[in-house]
């Protein structure tokens, strides 16, 4: 038993990611041209098992979709295409769970700050990849960057309503803050003066 936990252990941690240059600042690890990658994919699967409540899980598939198009890039810098459909597809699927999420929790009218953040701060160099692959990328692999693409800005819209909804929301709590305030103070005056006039 013990030789089968170590041979397992030795497993994941050859799938474990190494230091690979992207964009993203996130390592793309285990290649899908690496034997290893299976256990990656199983690693991330139990990622999400044991990720609490909705916004965590839904953080994790960000990143998940992330890692997806770090492996892209990755497999550009070697000219390797033949995985870019099928990362471009998983890298879709992810984002648009994320957005199934955002979408949801918009009608709920939940804080996304967190997750809010973290899409803004990746969205932009997203674009930037997608666009720098799509013109590197065999033809017969455009049409899965071109949806790739879509949803990216799609969810960028979908973030920046719900920054915005949010920020009018806390205008107008403060407006009506200042507008209690200012009765509070009227009110004050009026029984002070009140007072004053009385015998």
């Amino acid at each position: 038993m013990k030789k089968i936990l170590s041979i397992f252990l030795s497993i994941l941690l050859l799938a474990a990611p190494v230091m690979a240059a992207n964009s993203f600042g996130i390592d793309a690890g285990t290649l899908p041209n690496q034997w290893t990658y299976a256990f990656k994919k199983m690693g991330e699967g139990v990622g999400l098992v044991f990720a609490f409540g909705e916004e965590k899980k839904a953080q994790l598939r960000y990143v998940y979709a992330l890692r997806r198009l770090a492996e892209a890039e990755e497999l550009d810098t070697i000219g390797e295409y033949q995985y870019t459909e099928r990362l471009m597809n998983q890298y879709q699927e992810r984002i648009e769970q994320v957005e199934q999420y955002v979408e949801s929790a918009q009608e709920q009218g939940q804080n996304m700050t967190e997750i809010a953040e973290q899409i803004q701060a990746a969205n932009q160099v997203q674009q930037q990849v997608l666009q720098r692959l799509r013109q590197n990328a065999p033809e017969e692999a455009q049409a899965g960057i071109d949806t790739a693409l879509q949803a990216t800005q799609r969810i960028r819209t979908r973030i920046m309503a719900n920054v915005q909804q949010l920020a009018d929301e806390n205008g107008n709590q403060e407006q009506n803050q200042e507008q209690n305030q200012e009765l509070a103070d009227e009110n004050g005056n009026q029984s002070q003066n009140q007072e004053q006039n009385m015998p």
